[in-house]
């Protein structure tokens, strides 16, 4: 099996549109705040199962704001 993020952002606007199977959630860094999980609804690691599925999640990120993708070998 695999944990797999997968994110597009749309830098124009600031959207970021992204689906997980099993991988840790980013990090969101905002200009003006404290850093924070992005928690969304997270499918099965790839190769678990083949009825698995996948949520999509979105959030809009501002001008300054920072995101923090991670291999979970940082946290095992």
């Amino acid at each position: 099996f695999a944990t797999v993020f997968c994110g597009i952002l749309e830098l124009r606007s600031g959207l970021l549109r992204c689906a997980s199977a099993g991988h840790s959630a980013p990090v969101l860094v905002p200009a003006g705040g404290d850093p924070h999980y992005f928690e969304f609804e997270r499918g099965l690691p790839l190769g678990l199962s083949a009825a698995a599925t996948y949520s999509q999640a979105s959030t809009r990120l501002a001008d300054g704001d920072g995101l923090i993708g991670y291999t979970d070998g940082v946290t095992e």
